[in-house]
């Protein structure tokens, strides 16, 4: 009989908090590999595996070399698995484990060589690295990966909608501080698609999708977000 992913978790936790690093360990893993395996990729746990799981598998390692070991070995494998398939997900699991062991600054190196040399898997990567590219001002990346500007801004937009549109029909899901989420994302990726193009030299198309997002704000009701999303980008 399959274990639930959740039963696992819950394993996991309980050993840790015992002193019983080995099998905590043993579960830690076996959620994060068989959580969408079971489950289906579109399911609640893909988030709890790359936030949760991972957290409390880092720090089990800060106690147990082993698990330590073992992390550094699931990010091999994950880079490995996304050079083979040209699965994104892979790159994202391959980022977050990373940042888990504090080693942020080797994702970027490692995108910049996709850039580079594997310029196929930079394209595939970059939904997962764009905001990261514009964390550390990488420019000429943004500019290479931008794509079109208002489709991006599009998506965004999109992205707000639907989201709302849940957020105000199911208010269990989160209520104000979901809704307040949602406003950040907004504000993130609109900002950050100003703040490149504004650092391209692009100035004129960034001073019309700000005026794009203007309108749309103010037919939404949400007139508020436009100066968090010119502050972030610094306009």
């Amino acid at each position: 009989m399959v274990v639930p992913p959740g039963e696992v978790l819950d394993e996991a936790r309980v050993a840790a908090a015992r002193g019983d690093f080995e099998v905590a360990l043993e579960r830690y893993e076996r959620f994060f590999d068989r959580a969408l395996l079971d489950q289906g990729a579109d399911n609640n746990y893909y988030g709890v595996r790359l936030s949760y799981c991972l957290s409390e598998w880092a720090r089990l390692a800060e106690k147990h070399d082993p698990a330590k070991k073992r992390l550094e070995e699931k990010a091999g494998e994950a880079l490995a698995a996304f050079e083979e398939t040209r699965e994104a997900e892979k790159f994202h699991d391959f980022q977050a484990i990373s940042g888990k062991l504090g080693r942020k600054e080797q994702v970027l190196e490692q995108f910049v060589s996709y850039h580079k040399l594997k310029p196929e898997l930079a394209r595939v990567a970059i939904r997962f690295m764009w905001d990261r590219l514009v964390e550390a001002q990488q420019w000429d990346l943004c500019a290479a990966h931008l794509g079109d500007p208002d489709a991006k801004y599009k998506r965004a937009l999109d992205k707000f909608d639907q989201a709302m549109e849940v957020c105000e029909s199911e208010p269990s899901f989160g209520g104000e501080e979901f809704a307040e989420q949602i406003r950040g994302w907004y504000v993130r990726d609109v900002g950050n698609l100003l703040m490149v193009l504004k650092n391209t030299g692009q100035h004129d198309l960034a001073e019309r999708l700000d005026q794009i997002a203007v309108n749309d704000m103010q037919a939404r009701g949400h007139s508020q977000l436009v100066e968090r999303v010119r502050a972030r980008a610094a306009l």
